[in-house]
This record gives C-alpha cells, sequence and structure tokens, in this order.
C-alpha cells in the first residue's frame, strides 16, 4: 500500500495472492468503511467483523502485527541492514512466521492450516537476511556480490531469492546463490566450470609426523610422549 487509499486495491491483491477468507475483522476505519471497500466484500461474499471501538486487542492481526515490528527491530540491530530495506524485511519475518508451528495451531504452522500442505522452509535455513551472498550473473557467466533479502515465493521453484545487487542497488531473483561470509560452503557448480554438474573435493592425504612411531611387531601406533612417560614409571 502505498497510502490509505489504496487499501481496497491491496484487498483485492490479498484475495489474488492468498484466497478469499470467510470473514475479516477489522476495526470499521474510514477507509475500510469505504463505498469500495464493502463493494469487494460483497462482490466476494466475505463476511465483515468488528472490533469494539477503542480495543484494538480484539483483533488477533493487531497483536501478531507487534510481533512484526519486535523482530524488526532486532533485525535491524542484529545485522545493520539498511531502514530501506524495511519491506523486504517485514515480508522474511512474515514468511518465517508463516512457517513456524505454533502450539495454539496443534503443532502446525498457519500456512498449513491455511493452504493444508506443509510448507519446505529449506530456504529459510540456508541464509540469514542481509547475509553477503554471491549470486551467480548470467550475462559474464561469473559470480556477482550482492546482499540476500528473502524467498522469492512466485518465481521458479522455493529455492529462489531476491538479491540486493552492490553495484546498482537493485533488486534481482536469482536461484544459484552461495554464502560470502560462510566459506564452507563453496559454490560447486561454478568451480566444476558447468551449472548443474558439481565437482567432487578429494580430501589430501595425511602424512606421518615425528610425534607419532609404529612399532614393527605389534603394528601399534604409540606416542612418543607416553612412551617415555611408561619407561621412566617402569624403571
Amino acid at each position: 500500500m502505498v497510502s490509505e487509499n489504496s487499501g481496497p486495491e491491496a484487498l483485492l491483491e490479498f484475495f489474488r495472492e492468498i484466497g478469499v477468507p470467510l470473514s475479516i475483522r477489522r476495526d470499521n476505519s474510514k477507509m475500510q468503511a469505504s463505498q469500495a471497500w464493502n463493494d469487494i466484500m460483497r462482490k466476494y461474499n466475505c463476511k465483515d467483523e468488528f472490533t469494539e471501538p477503542y480495543n484494538p486487542q480484539q483483533n488477533p492481526a493487531e497483536r501478531n502485527i507487534g510481533m512484526i515490528k519486535t523482530a524488526m527491530k532486532r533485525c535491524f540491530a542484529d545485522t545493520g541492514c539498511d531502514p530501506r530495506a524495511w519491506f523486504r524485511l517485514a515480508a522474511h519475518i512474515s514468511d518465517v512466521q508463516n512457517c513456524t508451528a505454533y502450539k495454539s495451531l496443534g503443532w502446525r504452522t498457519p500456512m498449513e492450516k491455511c493452504t493444508g500442505q506443509t510448507p519446505d522452509i529449506t530456504g529459510l535455513l540456508l541464509f540469514k537476511f542481509w547475509e553477503p551472498v554471491y549470486y551467480y550473473d548470467p550475462p559474464t557467466e561469473g559470480e556477482l556480490i550482492g546482499r540476500w533479502m528473502g524467498r522469492a515465493p512466485n518465481y521458479g521453484d522455493t529455492m529462489c531469492y531476491w538479491i540486493l545487487t552492490a553495484d546498482t542497488n537493485q533488486l534481482i531473483v536469482r536461484g544459484t546463490v552461495r554464502s560470502a561470509a560462510n566459506s564452507v560452503r563453496p559454490n560447486l557448480a561454478l568451480d566444476s566450470g558447468e551449472i548443474g554438474e558439481p565437482q567432487l573435493q578429494i580430501a589430501p592425504q595425511l602424512e606421518p609426523t615425528q610425534d607419532l612411531k609404529q612399532e614393527e611387531d605389534s603394528g601399534d601406533i604409540t606416542e612418543i610422549g607416553e612412551e617415555e612417560d611408561y619407561l621412566n614409571l617402569k624403571s
């Protein structure tokens, strides 16, 4: 929503993306009492529910909005992300909360209660918000650096993400992404020179050191320091 006047358009967008709920509880603000809003509610047979005046706690959405704001403040403090990224951060936190199981829902996620399908949370576990990442750039056939800005739900599969490019400050969608902060997860596809063909890495052979010696008779390996201590005790 750009402004409060765009509320009816946002309502239609919600119906298109999520679906039409059986009812919507609201505080009967001027925008929600407008003719355009009521026409949409009647057209899609969505029931009206209202809270008591000056009692916002009667609307469960108010509590969830407060939880999102608190989580955003913590993320801003922990990651140091640009305040201009607040919209993508709010979308990411909402995505995490929708894929979190709650006791009040019988240890099911809100997304599963809504759609009947268990959500795949793999894309939420690989990166942190505002984490520096390398993403594959098809024009240059190489890697560029950017910031991870959450999942892109309507693009490709569940492993597509929003990336804020470092050179142009533009939001793009990429699926081939690896962490720039965690070098333990290299991009094997790019290392092999061909996307989708991982390269096997063979661990180097360990060379024997002077701290270990092997007895020819028994074949046992004993530390020199321990053997000397044993001989001293025996003498």
